[in-house]
């Protein structure tokens, strides 16, 4: 198990660099008559925007991944030598633990990330969990007229 993580550890490092790579060997888009400055900026915004993404999610999942990583290496070392603890039980029960916790908190802690680095995202988060959408958000910020709850029909 030690072997399969260290395995994606590095081949994920070696993808995630040569990403940032190739979105560092972009140019960076100046202003000019054919690109406005403020889609020059968007453009800009969007590349580091999925650089700083890409580094937090990698970053938080390997994270997550250590405890459980370090269960699998003592249960494979209480397997290869015998009467050999490098942990007691009871610190292994809670490892145990601590690993699944943290495997768990990594699909939790996703979302969180997404909404810290992506506008987008963001916006459409608080359209879900306030079961408005975004035309219905702005409309009720633009209209600056004062709701009356008498009924002046009569």
């Amino acid at each position: 198990m030690i072997t399969v993580f260290v395995t994606s550890a590095l081949g994920n490092s070696f993808l995630y660099l040569k990403i940032l790579k190739a979105l560092n060997s972009r140019e960076i888009v100046q202003s000019s008559s054919s690109v406005p400055s403020a889609a020059s900026k968007n453009i800009n915004r969007a590349r580091d925007q999925v650089a700083r993404t890409l580094i937090i999610n990698g970053i938080v999942f390997f994270i997550c991944q250590i405890p459980s990583r370090i269960d699998n290496l003592d249960d494979s070392f209480d397997r290869i030598i015998k009467d050999f603890a490098i942990l007691t039980e009871e610190q292994e029960a809670t490892l145990t633990l601590v690993g699944h916790a943290f495997l768990f908190l990594n699909s939790v802690i996703n979302p969180f990330i997404y909404v810290g680095t992506c506008r987008h995202y963001r916006q459409s988060m608080i359209e879900a969990f306030t079961f408005r959408r975004r035309h219905e958000v702005v409309a009720r910020r633009c209209d600056t007229r004062p709701t009356s709850t008498t009924n002046t029909s009569l």
